[in-house]
């Protein structure tokens, strides 16, 4: 469900509005506004994001008196829940599975996440727009020639116990992403940045057309 909630621009649009202001309670009339939507569809989309658990919807008072609905980012709130869920056990226990496979466990790890990419991706028409998709699970990803930069890693503590594996399964994610915005080239890891993250190489190395447009920050 996430991934075609996910797949559709527009949604990513707004969830990338509520990702950058996390403390904001917005209504249908303020994403219309933003997004230059009709109410009706504004509102279709905030009910996808909310049943998905991206958005949390709640309600403050509105004209005559009737409470209006607002949706907050539920960035922090999808950590929580009581009693506590083991994610991360299950991520290192899995991992960890695949990684006693051998070269078999590291494409299979590669290859699921080269699929996850382009469906979060959707229809992104350039690189710029497929690293915003991957943003949405809350990396920050910035390309330098034909080196990814994830100074953010999402996955850091399942990369603790099987960094082959996660490490591939993420560069699987940023392939599929890229190639859903035209650029067919294999993404493998490359080691850790000075930030705490970690490089992916292009290989073949970008064409120069691309760099130059795909040059730009995007978190």
């Amino acid at each position: 469900m996430l991934l075609s909630v996910l797949a559709e621009p527009r949604r990513r649009a707004i969830l990338k509005t509520f990702a950058e202001r996390p403390a904001a309670a917005l209504t249908v009339d303020d994403i219309a506004a933003e997004q230059h939507l009709h109410r009706s569809v504004a509102f279709t989309h905030l009910e996808r994001l909310a049943d998905a658990a991206l958005l949390v919807r709640g309600s403050r008072p509105g004209r005559r008196g009737r409470p209006a609905r607002t949706y907050q980012y539920a960035g922090q709130a999808m950590e929580a829940s009581q009693p506590v869920r083991q994610h991360r056990l299950l991520a290192q226990v899995l991992g960890t599975a695949l990684d006693a496979e051998g070269a078999h466990g590291a494409a299979a790890a590669h290859e699921e996440g080269r699929r996850h990419g382009r469906a979060l991706a959707g229809g992104a028409g350039s690189v710029p727009d497929a690293l915003e998709a991957l943003a949405l699970l809350g990396g920050e990803y910035q390309l330098h020639g034909s080196v990814v930069e994830a100074h953010n890693c999402v996955f850091r503590e399942a990369c603790a116990c099987a960094p082959e594996i996660v490490c591939g399964a993420q560069a699987g994610i940023i392939e599929g992403a890229l190639e859903v915005a035209g650029v067919l080239a294999r993404v493998v890891p490359a080691g850790p940045d000075e930030s705490g993250g970690c490089r992916y190489r292009l290989e073949p190395p970008l064409p120069a057309s691309l760099v130059v447009t795909a040059g730009s920050r995007v978190q």
